[in-house]
């Protein structure tokens, strides 16, 4: 039976009123909207051990804020969101975390789909206000972006007014179907790459790949901003222009770091695509241990490193184009010898040496070890045992051999 996965997409983008007026009733109806959310937080905050259902919370507020001017869809809205963010902040007090009242600031307001019409062709875009009114906002969004989410189907947005300008959150949905892989591509990410192994069901390999990791970029910008920091560490905060070249070296930081991800994160998808290959990814949940046991340089690298991200965007991008993403255990697997498959803690630079004569690359290996792994639990599912991922399978040592005696390329 063909699998088939739900996918999510945001569109977002700028929305400008046509006159200064239609921008002062938007805004207007922004901080209502603000201020009637925070008014249902504050009469359920108490009962958050025993929450309402969405039907009492109807029958409780309904009049209430259609009196306020509001449409029977924003009243909905306005329920609906208050009672997930008071449904959230009392799951983290069960946790054990402390938790206060949400104190809501920003002026965002989700919208139904029955209430905005939203016109791609003429980049227009009809806004529901109080009291039956309602204006019309110019949409500027590139067109690529647009074409992209053409035949999924639109059923929310957010409305979003942040630095002295409007947003549109346009959320779009789709039912893919998941391919049946005929490879297996594995990924293995560390601080200065990201090493990309493709093998076919016999454990050959196909195909080696590097991409560069944009964490050392990302850090330099970042240890530029904290040099700042340290050269006023009085008056940093206080200083407008100091402050500005603060914050300018933490957002290049952090675009450069995003950004490069997302192109890493596409062309390994592409790349698995091209070759019909399941995505195998690791399962690093483990990280954080070793994050607060490590050096102070590893940590500062760790809090930086955003491996979740990462394989965010690639599962993300893969489910788009219909390709399956696994994940599997990485203990061992660059520690352990595909040939004879024992462990072996010594190494020389990046380069693993095994007591039987092997020689490669620590991350080829963990690629390798990966795709073996993945191989091993799809057998013992089907209740073939190990047949075809044996770790001294002839033709699976000698492709890893021949592979790894030579410098790995990034093309």
């Amino acid at each position: 039976m063909t699998r088939s996965v739900t996918v999510v997409g945001t569109l977002v983008a700028g929305v400008s009123p046509e006159s200064g007026d239609d921008l002062a009733k938007v805004i207007d109806f922004l901080r209502a909207y603000r201020d009637a959310k925070q008014y249902v937080i504050d009469k359920i905050w108490d009962r958050r051990a025993d929450l309402p259902s969405l039907e009492k919370l109807h029958h409780e507020f309904y009049e209430e804020l259609r009196k306020l001017g509001f449409r029977a869809h924003h009243v909905k809205e306005i329920l609906k969101s208050a009672r997930e963010l008071v449904k959230a902040m009392h799951e983290k007090e069960k946790k054990g975390e402390d938790v206060s009242k949400p104190e809501l600031r920003r002026l965002t307001a989700r919208l139904d789909i029955y209430d905005i019409k939203i016109d791609f062709e003429r980049r227009t875009v009809r806004l529901p206000l109080l009291n039956g009114e309602s204006v019309t906002l110019k949409l500027r969004v590139y067109e690529g972006r647009v074409r992209k989410f053409e035949g999924w189907k639109f059923y929310n947005c957010v409305l979003r007014f942040c630095c002295g300008k409007l947003f549109l959150h346009i959320m779009f949905r789709k039912v893919v179907k998941l391919g049946k892989p005929k490879t297996v591509l594995a990924v293995d990410p560390n601080f200065r790459n990201f090493t990309v192994a493709i093998m076919n069901r016999k454990g050959r390999i196909l195909r080696i790949k590097r991409y560069e990791n944009p964490l050392p970029r990302a850090l330099t910008l970042r240890i530029w901003a904290e040099r700042i920091q340290k050269r006023y560490p009085k008056s940093w905060r206080f200083s407008k222009n100091i402050l500005a070249v603060v914050r300018k070296f933490h957002r290049r930081s952090r675009n450069v770091l995003r950004t490069n991800l997302h192109k890493v994160a596409k062309m390994i998808v592409e790349l698995a695509d091209k070759h019909n290959s399941i995505i195998v990814l690791e399962k690093l949940d483990g990280l954080k241990r070793k994050e607060e046991n490590g050096s102070y340089s590893f940590r500062k690298s760790m809090t930086f490193f955003a491996y979740r991200t990462f394989q965010e965007f690639v599962e993300y991008k893969a489910k788009e184009r219909g390709i399956p993403v696994t994940r599997v255990s990485p203990r061992g697997t660059s520690s352990r010898c595909p040939r004879c498959g024992k462990r072996r803690r010594k190494y020389e630079g990046r380069i693993l040496k095994c007591r039987c004569g092997f020689a490669g690359d620590r991350d080829v290996v963990a690629c390798i070890n990966l795709v073996r792994k993945y191989l091993s639990r799809c057998a013992r599912v089907r209740g073939h045992g190990r047949t075809g991922t044996n770790p001294s399978s002839e033709g699976h040592v000698s492709q890893a051999d021949e592979s790894m005696r030579v410098k790995v390329n990034n093309s």
